[in-house]
């Protein structure tokens, strides 16, 4: 099991966007919806901002 650490938590109205990383220095995204829902994609970014860009731009096609 790959363990993760979460770096950063970005809070809009409707959704939570979770930047993290594993213990191989890898960064992902998960967005939170208020209903609960979990989405996001199981790309790797090489670094944090990339992450955070990519969430932002994930959940800008929600809206």
């Amino acid at each position: 099991m790959i363990s993760t650490k979460i770096d950063s938590i970005h809070c809009t109205q409707d959704f939570t966007l979770a930047v993290f990383n594993t213990e191989v220095n890898y960064w992902q995204f998960r967005v939170i919806h208020s209903t609960g829902a979990v989405s996001g994609e199981r790309s790797i970014y090489y670094t944090k901002l990339a992450a955070e860009r990519a969430g932002r731009k994930w959940i800008k096609q929600l809206i």
